[in-house]
């Protein structure tokens, strides 16, 4: 079945005359269904034969990403805040006082580190496995559309860049909110795209499916 598209078909089974299974435009799939029953939708496979991971295995992934990068941020806000405190303490009773440089110095700077650490972190996981230990607790792979491999370092930089570029321009004062908006429709934007990419993954052509689970050979 050459160049045959994806859908219902006679089944070629011996064994299960009378039923029809469902061609994937590749192979021959275990959906298998009795003759003159209405065909029940097949959702669409990634090209590791696997579905399309599920916006709630990604929003646990990315949870799990941030909590490992926390502390970085943590080590200049907890500083920041001690500096804002002692700001506050000796300005007591002073109306209109404004922080310290070294407030704002350690917001910025941590800011900073925080954002290069994220990237970091993103690209070379990405280009060197596909996972993120978020990925990797969520069951879940970022390949390339086309022919599934692990994304290249090109891939990754494309990816990582629009994710970090949004958290980026979501600290800048007066604006940072469309930045906020506009990552948050990146996140949704999975929904209404047939592959469940969003933003980031358009823009570097991969796809975030469930990891195959390999076969375990039993033993002689």
């Amino acid at each position: 079945m050459v160049d045959v598209p994806a859908g219902w078909y006679p089944n070629p089974d011996p064994g299960q005359q009378g039923t029809n299974r469902y061609w994937d435009g590749s192979a021959w799939t275990a959906h298998v269904q009795a003759v003159g029953v209405a065909a029940p939708a097949v959702r669409e496979l990634s090209v590791l034969g696997t579905e399309y991971a599920s916006w709630l295995r990604r929003f646990v992934g990315t949870i799990i990403d941030n909590l490992i990068l926390s502390p970085v941020m943590l080590l200049f806000l907890v500083p920041a805040m001690v500096q804002g405190f002692s700001d506050a303490m000796d300005n007591a009773g002073v109306q209109d006082y404004e922080p310290s440089l070294g407030f704002y110095g350690l917001i910025i700077f941590g800011t900073f580190v925080y954002l290069v650490v994220m990237a970091l972190y993103l690209v070379l996981c990405t280009a060197k496995w596909g996972q993120t230990v978020g990925n990797r607790v969520a069951g879940t792979i970022v390949v390339m559309a086309s022919d599934g491999s692990v994304p290249d370092m090109g891939a990754a930089v494309r990816r990582t860049g629009i994710l970090v570029g949004f958290n980026a321009g979501y600290q800048l004062p007066f604006v940072g909110f469309l930045f906020g908006l506009g990552l948050l429709v990146d996140y949704f934007s999975m929904f209404w795209n047939p592959k469940s990419q969003c933003w980031h993954d358009m823009v570097a052509d991969t796809v975030v499916a469930l990891k195959p689970v390999p076969v375990m050979k039993a033993s002689l």
